[in-house]
């Protein structure tokens, strides 16, 4: 009788983690997925900036914005979901030099040539959140001096809303799977 007592128990220990398991594992991306809001609305106010030629230290302080927000969603990401740890940990290194010096101009290439090689694509989507408001704010500084900036800066903005949707829809489709697996 007291081993079963003892089985019995043990069964919904057991149940009670897996339960607690399947919890946590629903609610990491929808932590991520605030921040991607967030990240969504402070690209909406500085697309609105850059196009009304705000002054620079607008521009910058919004970009400082992104910068953040696009941080934190970087560290929480590697955090939960364990992916693209390697490659975060080295691109945050870099944006923050970037992020110092954001006048001198760098390309894509030039950032990625740093950086290790990432295992998965949503990684390159994550790198794109976080350098590309940078690269931004380096042809903003030059609008008046080079008038192809201001275009450049309109293409740069559509590839950095298309790596955002790119994201949410990875992490949506995740967060679908979690929902849908069973044990």
């Amino acid at each position: 009788m007291i081993k079963t007592f003892a089985v019995i128990i043990a069964c919904v220990v057991i149940t009670a983690c897996i339960e607690q398991n399947k919890s946590l594992q629903v609610h990491d991306s929808p932590k991520l997925l605030v921040l991607l809001n967030t990240y969504s609305e402070q690209l909406q106010k500085l697309q609105l900036a850059l196009y009304a030629d705000v002054k620079r230290q607008a521009l910058k302080t919004q970009s400082d914005e992104l910068h953040i927000t696009a941080q934190t969603m970087l560290a929480v990401f590697a955090d939960q979901k364990s992916q693209c740890v390697d490659y975060i940990s080295q691109l945050l290194l870099i944006s923050n030099e970037l992020q110092i010096n954001p006048l001198k101009q760098r390309s894509d290439e030039y950032i990625q040539s740093l950086l290790p090689q990432f295992e998965l694509p949503i990684c390159y989507h994550l790198k794109d959140l976080l350098i590309q408001p940078i690269i931004l704010l380096s042809l903003a500084s030059n609008f008046g001096e080079q008038q192809s900036n201001y275009y450049i800066a309109q293409v740069e903005i559509a590839e950095l809303m298309a790596h955002l949707q790119l994201v949410k829809k990875s992490l949506i489709n995740e967060e679908d799977a979690h929902l849908t697996y069973s044990y």
